[in-house]
């Protein structure tokens, strides 16, 4: 018997410049294990440190710390994690030995891990996220400027590395009865986030919108494919919000929820029902749940590959520009770096710049 565990997390939510990325990932684990005994029955394989285990499967700010604009080794044991992971997802491979041809996950045109489809070296952003966020997301990335601008994929660790990790992180799961079942993502680019947030009035409600929609795919999903289940969602605080009552009846219609607690540290809610039982629950510092924190490692990888082809386009642009993170302070001086030649080239700051 098993139980299926969600996590949510997003990467990018205070940046003024760059995607907003949002993702969730799905696993499948032995009514033996709870959710916060995982990181045990993975030991030493999976770890929240890549010093004590092979990869670090933990909150993005933690295990990625020096910029890959300093070194690309910075962003290497956050690649290897979420590459890790992805290319052990049922099993199936997304690398291909040899050095010619990869994929980023088999990912489908819906955003779900489910289909292969290689890219060819050098990729561009654009054929990363469709494979990644689905069809919306790769074509609005194509859109832009940037969106075709080619790079090295993996940034920073080579196909065999990625393929020996996968295989014993696969081995370990199967002799745990742990599984890796989905991964989705929606990348939110500014023209999207400027107009869905101007909409909303708040970053915060559209961010909750978004993460709902992704668990309830999920949740449907597992509802749709299974006579019976047991379902565990977690996802971190949003907006620092204690109330969710009303946005999870939104995103989980006819569901009976009962309100098992709303706090400042956590808010949680049941529903039950003949063929189940759904428990979401929403806390701070939510990483430290295994389904979270890949969550968290996905979206933060996606919108660093996102920025990292931005920034070489405006560097081959702009000799001597530094690169940016998106960050309010040094979005800032970007932007004054970057408009004369913006508008020069007819790049209205509307493309790549958000209002919130």
């Amino acid at each position: 018997m098993s139980y299926f565990l969600i996590g949510t997390d997003e990467a990018g939510y205070g940046p003024f410049i760059g995607p907003l990325a949002v993702s969730a990932t799905l696993w499948e684990v032995d009514r033996k294990i709870p959710s916060e005994k995982i990181y045990e029955a993975l030991s030493p394989v999976v770890g929240v440190s890549a010093k004590e285990a092979l990869i670090a499967v933990t909150d993005s700010k933690k295990i990625y710390k020096t910029s890959l604009y300093k070194s690309l080794s910075g962003i290497a044991s956050m690649e290897k994690s979420v590459l890790g992971m992805l290319e052990s997802l049922r099993g199936k491979r997304f690398c291909e030995e040899g050095g010619k041809k990869i994929s980023a996950g088999e990912i489908s045109r819906e955003g779900n891990v489910n289909s292969c489809d290689l890219l060819t070296f050098p990729v561009c952003p654009a054929d990363v996220f469709f494979q990644f966020s689905g069809e919306v997301c790769g074509r609005d990335v194509c859109g832009q400027p940037w969106g075709k601008m080619e790079f090295p994929f993996p940034l920073a660790n080579s196909q065999a590395e990625i393929l020996c990790t996968a295989e014993i992180l696969r081995e370990k799961m199967e002799q745990q009865k742990i599984y890796l079942r989905e991964v989705c993502s929606d990348l939110i680019l500014p023209q999207r986030f400027n107009r869905e947030t101007e909409k909303m009035g708040s970053k915060g409600v559209f961010l909750m919108e978004v993460t709902l929609r992704l668990a309830a795919r999920l949740y449907r999903q597992i509802t749709q494919q299974r006579k019976s289940w047991d379902v565990h969602i977690f996802c971190d605080k949003i907006g620092g919000r204690n109330f969710y009552f009303s946005p999870l009846m939104e995103f989980f219609p006819g569901s009976n929820f009962q309100i098992i607690q709303e706090s400042r540290e956590v808010s949680e809610y049941r529903h039950d029902e003949e063929r189940g039982t759904l428990r979401i629950r929403f806390q701070a510092k939510g990483e430290s749940n295994i389904a979270v924190a890949l969550s968290s490692l996905v979206s933060k990888y996606q919108r660093e590959l996102f920025m990292y082809g931005f920034n070489r386009w405006w560097a081959e642009r702009i000799p001597g520009l530094r690169p940016t993170e998106g960050y309010p302070q040094d979005a800032r001086r970007f932007l004054e770096e970057v408009c004369c030649t913006a508008e020069k080239l007819g790049i209205s700051r509307e493309v790549f710049w958000r209002n919130r």
